[in-house]
């Protein structure tokens, strides 16, 4: 991973941590910002980003680079989709990216 990958993973933990709290409702912190908004822009940044760098460096996406994208993508654009056009598919959408964000800035700040 490179440096940028870094520094998003690293901004990417602690939202993912108050995502994670909020959601099941043990501590809630009132941001002038929708700290969910900015973990699925992030999230979505990171995953591009990656994907650009397995293509530059690998020569080509691997099934799992795939893979990887896809899942990780899916709770991110399903946010973003119901932020700005209203669809709420579900209502533990912010549980599940906030874990996922914290599982995926772990992995990249190794």
């Amino acid at each position: 991973m490179t440096m940028i990958a870094k520094v998003l993973s690293f901004c990417m933990l602690p939202i993912s941590i108050l995502i994670v709290l909020e959601s099941m409702g043990l501590y809630t912190l009132h941001l002038p910002f929708d700290k969910i908004l900015i973990g699925a822009i992030l999230m979505i940044a990171l995953q591009i980003f990656s994907l650009v760098m397995a293509l530059t460096h690998q020569g080509g996406m691997g099934v799992m680079n795939i893979i990887t994208f896809i899942v990780f993508m899916i709770p991110a654009v399903a946010y973003l989709a119901s932020f700005f056009f209203g669809i709420t598919l579900f209502t533990s959408l912010p549980m599940i990216l906030g874990i996922l964000m914290f599982v995926e800035s772990l992995y990249a700040l190794h």
